[in-house]
């Protein structure tokens, strides 16, 4: 089996090789059941979504999941109740570090609430929580001054560090989540962030159509994983955020995240594993890009260092023409979105195109339609 054959070159450890090994018996049985359901006359189409770390695909995944599936049940939503109180803690930690390291001093009432933050952070995660006195120190913390500007210069070069997109979402609602009776709402799902790990998978029936989608790990370690697994793709559904042009990597500070989310983009879409499948694009997190376009050029990427316009139609444009040109596969055609996965209209009116675009190429594969 050359899965199985690629899955151990790639192996480093016993632990990863077995890890690899499960994943394939878990593609083979899932093979399987695809053969099974099509031997009963279902069309499936199977969905993968790919992306760089923190591109958005996880969002996406949770938001299809929203719109198509059943949603998530109270007990669903409480299950992220952990996760969050780690994004919320975190992320005030980094803005303290940042504090700390730039001089932006705290007031007495913001270092008494500090110490409350930094004892919690200090405990293990498994006991962290956010009550309504830590709640009450992080809302002092969040509404002052130091804070505010440590949060506002996050993404500016000199000051810049790592904070997760929806930061601001939980500090701005942190009464809530402090209550005791806090179950967190759909919105707070789409906000949380949890790293995905391994392939989680769901499927759909849309108008008669199943779609089979796979939400794979974006960082560096997780994407050995990919290819070798997946075969007979309908669509690669491949996530790239337009604002992190300016960032470097979760897991290599001297990497572009834009030059990476290209570099990956050329690998998957001239990939011989995926000559025959449709390959979306889905420029995501439009609403941040839009804002911080007015402030920082795209020139700070590396990659687009020759791009010599300026605003957000132009460097918008700039930004596409780069990942299509990164495919150079004659006949793989890129249909590109713009997207915003944390707007649940957005990604139902996108994905309204994309079954389109996977609909009409499974109708031409099968011959019932001309072109």
């Amino acid at each position: 089996d050359s899965s199985a054959a690629m899955g151990a070159c790639i192996a480093t450890s016993d632990e990863e090789r077995a890890r690899l090994d499960a994943e394939i018996r878990r593609n083979k049985q899932l093979d399987k059941q695809l053969t099974f359901e099509a031997k009963q006359g279902k069309t499936i189409h199977k969905l993968l979504l790919l992306g760089a770390g923190e591109s958005g695909k996880s969002t996406f995944f949770k938001q299809l999941v929203r719109i198509h599936d059943k949603g998530y049940d109270q007990e669903s939503r409480k299950s992220f109740e952990r996760s969050i109180y780690k994004n919320i803690i975190n992320s005030m930690q980094r803005i303290l570090d940042a504090c700390d390291k730039h001089g932006w001093k705290l007031d007495e009432k913001s270092v008494a609430a500090r110490k409350k933050v930094d004892a919690m952070a200090a405990m293990e995660e498994m006991s962290w929580n956010i009550d309504k006195d830590i709640g009450d120190s992080i809302a002092l913390l969040w509404n002052s001054e130091s804070v505010k500007t440590a949060f506002s210069k996050h993404d500016e070069k000199g000051t810049q560090f790592y904070l997760f997109d929806g930061a601001e979402h939980f500090f701005n609602k942190i009464a809530d989540v402090a209550k005791d009776d806090y179950i967190p709402d759909e919105e707070d799902l789409i906000r949380c962030r949890i790293r995905t790990s391994g392939i989680v998978e769901k499927s759909f029936d849309i108008k008669g159509n199943r779609f089979r989608i796979f939400d794979v790990g974006g960082q560096r370690a997780e994407r050995r994983k990919w290819i070798h697994c997946f075969q007979n793709v309908t669509a690669v559904l491949f996530i790239a955020s337009l604002s992190c042009y300016n960032q470097v990597l979760y897991e290599d500070r001297n990497s572009n995240r834009m030059t990476e989310a290209l570099l990956l983009f050329e690998d998957i879409s001239n990939s011989h594993w995926f000559g025959e499948t449709a390959m979306i694009l889905f420029l995501n997190k439009h609403d941040i890009f839009k804002q911080k376009i007015e402030k920082i050029p795209i020139t700070e990427c590396p990659s687009l260092q020759d791009f010599n316009g300026k605003g957000y139609e132009e460097s918008m444009a700039y930004i596409q023409m780069a990942f299509e040109a990164a495919c150079h596969n004659p006949v793989q055609s890129v249909y590109t979105h713009v997207t915003t996965a944390t707007d649940k209209r957005n990604v139902e009116a996108i994905f309204e195109a994309v079954q389109d675009i996977i609909i009409r190429k499974s109708m031409k594969e099968a011959g019932l339609l001309g072109g």
